[in-house]
């Protein structure tokens, strides 16, 4: 990935590698730099970022069932702060087994699907549910049988545009936000689970992106939603 550099008027790595930030070192030797997952520099850097204040105070805040904060629900209370982890390049376990067994115990439907109760509606959510596989796979629980449910749930209900509805809907459409986190999900899925069918729903909602209009599915119909545009914040 050295052509990158090219582009820029200096070279950034050196500054990118600081110590003093294990956090921005830690993705700059894996995705920029193509570091495996057991090199020395990024097995020193992730116990950096186990230690790190940011990451401490976040696993010392947790409630003892797995949440954190007020809010006692299983998404919303472990949403923000699982996610904010994975931002910071954590790969630990601390805090995390729990947080991700109060989630799945309350989401998973006797049906396999991820859904959280409203009122008194079950609610669907593919992109909660592909966002939760996602965070098994970065932490290291795909052993968790849970994992490979959510999985065949998702393939189970694509659409046969190729992308994948908000199911609880009246009307429901492909949602190309919920399409986009199944499949950075499936890029964080093991060899072995790449199986034929993940490859065939991979490639039709891929063709969904290339040929749609994205406008169409936005509410501002006539112009395509903005945030298409804009960078992944603080990344994807």
């Amino acid at each position: 990935m050295e052509a990158w550099k090219s582009l820029l008027n200096d070279d950034p790595t050196e500054w990118l590698l600081e110590e003093s930030n294990p956090h921005v070192r830690y993705f700059t030797l894996r995705w920029l730099l193509d570091k495996p997952d057991d090199d020395p520099e990024v097995i020193v850097t992730s116990k950096m970022i186990d230690q790190s204040d940011p990451v401490k105070k976040i696993l010392k805040q947790q409630r003892p069932e797995g949440y954190w904060g007020s809010d006692p629900r299983p998404l919303h209370g472990t949403k923000g702060q699982l996610m904010v982890l994975r931002w910071l390049g954590y790969r630990g376990n601390g805090g995390v087994e729990r947080a991700l067994n109060y989630r799945l115990d309350g989401c998973i439907q006797d049906d396999g699907g991820f859904a959280y109760e409203i009122k008194d509606r079950t609610v669907y959510l593919p992109c909660h549910g592909a966002e939760t596989l996602r965070y098994m796979h970065w932490f290291d629980h795909h052993d968790d049988p849970r994992a490979k449910g959510i999985l065949d749930w998702l393939l189970k209900i694509q659409s046969e545009q190729g992308g994948w509805p908000c199911v609880s809907k009246k009307n429901p459409h492909s949602c190309f936000w919920a399409s986009a986190v199944v499949l950075r999900a499936f890029q964080l899925l093991p060899e072995d689970w790449v199986t034929e069918d993940v490859k065939k729903a991979r490639e039709r909602a891929n063709e969904m992106f290339l040929e749609a209009d994205l406008h169409k599915h936005h509410r501002s119909l006539g112009k395509p939603s903005p945030r298409w545009f804009e960078f992944g914040f603080p990344m994807q």
